[in-house]
């Protein structure tokens, strides 16, 4: 299926209109810290309020433009019914990245998505972080939208959200030097961690996921917030906190950047005032054609270049994790695999310093994911979030292990301080020295138990 064919798919049948809204008896209106909110049930998943477009900080712009984020006051009531524009990127990419909506640099909300019935309290809530290296995604790619997920189970709560990217997220200025695209995912935890209960889920219980850039932004999180996580799990495809990291300690790439709009030549403080008062059409055109990369810098609050040593010496949440990587990531990058090692080496210091972690490995290979490639970057995540479907025919196997996956993370969700375990097989903590690693969707076996010698060589 086309990407054209797959975002009409996707827009039919998660956005609100009002033939498709159905009336049930939970509560469609919720008081938040953001002011009151009004979601919406459609007739595609009937048992899933959507509370789309949240606030949970205030516009980025002016002032606050290439600052750590504010927390959203409360203000008028929410319509919460049409997923929100993503954050200003690059366009261009794969379209399996590619997102189905507009763009702005308003563009911190978030998303719930709730069993119908849920109101207790006690559901366990998963946070996703999209991937993307920093530079494009948000939370409208169609083949990330959890509705599907959440319509299976009824038992968990997912959560997604759009924080900074490139300059706007990353911007490593004289004047600002902390990462505002970590600091966003940071505030969104705290938002959910206020909030969730009203939607039906518990404060107690929040797990946060990310994939690529995503599992890198996980891997730090737990690093910049040791102490004071809010959270009791991490899920982390295919990255660790050691990948995509700038280092530019002369701020030299956002000095270029300024120079390009006339803000040029200013002391640092002069550079930002300029660079928060340049047009906004202006800023965005120069920030998508200017040479210069952005992404997280070594600030020593958000991102880090000695996790091993913070890690050895404690410095780090303690919760459970999962982590793992696909046998063919390299087949999303032109044959190199920037992706494993780094997933690796985290899981190996893991392993190293006590810390719980249930390594997978997978290997599924189906055509309408991953158009003959076998196990690309990215390619579990259909699977994962069970929308394979956008992409044409599947197949009663792919169904299997995308069930199978979903079983394994939710059993995680629930509780991850016992090992998962789905379809009578139990997932053990990773260990060099036993079969540990969860391998899905190889030789018609939706998940089997191997070692993690084979994972990884060479790292």
């Amino acid at each position: 299926m086309g990407l054209l064919a797959a975002v009409l798919l996707y827009t039919a049948s998660v956005l609100a209109v009002p033939g498709s809204v159905l009336q049930r008896a939970s509560p469609l209106t919720i008081s938040t810290s953001s002011g009151s909110v009004t979601g919406f049930i459609n007739k595609t998943t009937p048992d899933v309020r959507q509370f789309l477009g949240i606030p949970f900080a205030e516009p980025p712009l002016g002032s606050l433009r290439f600052q750590p984020p504010v927390a959203k006051s409360a203000g008028a009531p929410i319509t919460a019914n049409k997923l929100p524009a993503n954050c200003i990127q690059f366009s261009g990419f794969s379209s399996g990245l590619t997102i189905a909506g507009p763009v702005s640099q308003d563009c911190l909300y978030l998303n719930v998505y709730t069993p119908a019935n849920a109101a207790s309290g006690s559901l366990p809530v998963l946070i996703w972080i999209y991937g993307g290296a920093f530079i494009i995604g948000g939370s409208d790619v169609p083949y990330q939208v959890p509705d599907q997920w959440v319509e299976r189970t009824k038992s968990h709560i997912v959560v997604t959200f759009n924080y900074r990217l490139g300059a706007f997220g990353f911007p490593n200025a004289r004047a600002q030097t902390l990462n505002a695209g970590l600091l966003d995912q940071r505030l969104a935890v705290e938002w959910v961690a206020k909030n969730i209960a009203a939607f039906g889920g518990n404060p107690s219980k929040l797990v946060i996921w990310g994939q690529s850039a995503g599992a890198a932004s996980v891997g730090l999180y737990g690093y910049a917030y040791p102490q004071n996580s809010l959270l009791y799990g991490a899920i982390a495809d295919s990255g660790g906190p050691s990948m995509l990291l700038a280092n530019d300690p002369l701020h030299s790439t956002f000095t270029g950047l300024a120079g390009t709009v006339g803000c040029g030549n200013l002391d640092a403080n002069g550079e930002m005032a300029c660079m928060q008062a340049v047009n906004s059409s202006k800023l965005e055109s120069a920030v998508l054609s200017y040479p210069g990369s952005f992404a997280p810098a070594l600030d020593g609050k958000t991102a880090f270049n000695d996790t091993t040593a913070r890690i050895s010496s404690g410095r780090i949440a303690k919760y459970p994790m999962i982590m793992g990587s696909n046998a063919n990531e390299g087949g999303s990058f032109g044959g190199s695999d920037p992706i494993t090692c780094p997933t690796v080496d985290e899981i190996e210091n893991r392993q190293r310093y006590g810390l719980t972690t249930y390594q997978y490995f997978y290997a599924g290979n189906f055509t309408n994911v991953s158009q003959g490639q076998g196990a690309t970057h990215s390619s579990e995540l259909p699977l994962v979030f069970g929308t394979y479907g956008l992409y044409g025919t599947s197949t009663t196997f792919e169904k299997q292990v995308s069930e199978g996956m979903q079983d394994y993370w939710l059993a995680f969700i629930k509780n991850p301080n016992a090992p998962p375990s789905a379809a009578g097989t139990v997932w053990p903590p990773s260990n060099a020295n036993t079969k540990s690693v969860m391998e899905f969707g190889a030789n018609n076996r939706v998940q089997q138990l191997i070692s993690g010698s084979s994972i990884g060589p060479g790292c």
